[in-house]
């Protein structure tokens, strides 16, 4: 039901620990900025004796939320003063449970305890965290109708607003954008060259400042809305860089690479391994697909497939992830082997027969400890991948 216009009332009650009865499908309960979530407290539990609320409060900067502090807020009576971020009202049911009314004004994640009283140790009690994600509320009303568009596909902005239009026409709310900020070399709308501009396709003079693109396309965005009650939303791919990226040629380090990210080498070489599958797909030269290059229907679908999973396991990429059992070894025993005796002891009078069965008794020993304590230490030591075959490695090579 409607506390009032846009927002809507959800009641629950607590059970002995705090929390909410409810179907836990999700680990957080959801809600809307504006919302109200009345707790109801049975008066028979052990923790509605002088029982409150405590709800965290992060602090308000520019409008927006920040969690770097966070105040609990009583709630022994209805707030004089209620807080910007929310509201909390006590009051008792008519069976004489309590209540407790929370209203949340801005989104962002909150969460609440009850605070109480436990009178045989006359100590005062908070139950665990009920977390609370309020989502923001009045985007789109009455939901959101959401088109995901290849913004390349629309052209310039000046074209915008007649397809776009005509979406709007088909039910469309909303119009999710795939990035439009300056792209790279591969063309692709998520190989970011410029991040703070637009790129030239969208604009009819190349030479167009940053500024100016930037406001064109804040303008068309303004008209979509105000002609065709379109919202938007756009990708902004900050951690998409490509390779001529200015910003990647001032700061190589920001990205990864086999240089300064070796283990990497692995994902490489199966990224080299699809572009080939891909490369001999496209030009016929898989074998068992005579559809190549097309995939026209479920018979090609799987025969590709199968192809894919014949090539893959000729692969021996598993490698990457073991290490070179007999060099290993030889680090590990010249760390296990003893510093000489200064005195050496006299040797003891044996039969040459009794002396050989002894001395391989000792290196059979001797070589089960080593095993059993190799296999030990590299299990704790190791990174469990290597830069190349067999590449795995202890981090150093000081005995544990």
């Amino acid at each position: 039901m409607k506390s009032e216009p846009g927002s809507a009332l959800y009641c629950a009650t607590l059970n002995s620990e705090g929390l909410i009865e409810y179907p836990r499908t999700e680990e957080l309960l959801q809600i809307s900025a504006g919302d109200t979530l009345l707790l109801k407290l049975p008066k028979d539990l052990p923790i509605a004796n002088h029982a409150l609320v405590r709800l965290n409060l992060p602090s308000i900067r520019n409008d927006q939320l920040i969690y770097d502090t966070a105040a609990p807020l009583p709630c022994a009576e209805p707030n004089p003063e209620p807080s910007p971020l929310a509201t909390i009202s006590p009051s008792e049911a008519a069976d004489g449970d309590l209540q407790f009314e929370l209203r949340f004004r801005y989104p962002g994640s909150f969460f609440y305890q009850i605070e109480y009283h436990q009178p045989d140790e006359n100590v005062t009690r908070h139950t665990k965290p009920e977390y609370i994600l309020v989502h923001p509320a009045g985007i789109v009303p009455g939901g959101m109708v959401l088109l995901s568009v290849l913004t390349r596909c629309l052209g310039k902005l000046a074209r915008w607003p007649l397809v776009l239009g005509r979406q709007a026409k088909l039910g469309y709310n909303t119009i999710h954008f795939m990035p439009v900020q300056q792209y790279g070399t591969s063309g692709s709308m998520y190989s970011i060259r410029g991040h703070h501009t637009v790129d030239d396709w969208y604009v009819e003079d190349p030479k167009m400042p940053a500024e100016k693109r930037m406001a064109l396309l804040a303008d068309t965005v303004k008209r979509l809305s105000a002609e065709f009650g379109l919202r938007s939303i756009v990708d902004v791919v900050l951690n998409h860089v490509a390779p001529n990226s200015e910003w990647l040629a001032e700061h190589p380090d920001g990205a990864y690479n086999l240089h300064n990210t070796p283990h990497l080498r692995v994902a490489w070489e199966f990224d080299k391994f699809l572009y080939q599958f891909s490369e001999d797909y496209a030009n016929a030269r898989v074998e068992g697909c005579p559809a190549a290059p097309l995939v026209s229907n479920e018979k090609d679908l799987q025969l590709l497939i199968k192809a894919l999973e014949v090539r893959i396991s000729k692969l021996t990429l598993v490698e990457y992830f073991l290490f070179d059992r007999k060099l290993i070894k030889q680090k590990f025993e010249a760390m296990e082997k003893p510093k000489p005796n200064p005195i050496p002891e006299p040797p003891q009078e044996k039969n040459a027969d009794a002396n050989a069965k002894a001395e391989e008794e000792e290196e059979e020993e001797v070589e089960i400890e080593v095993d059993e304590e190799l296999t030990n230490y590299v299990e704790t030591h190791s990174s469990g991948h290597g830069i190349a075959p067999f590449g795995v490695d202890v981090t150093h090579c000081t005995k544990p």
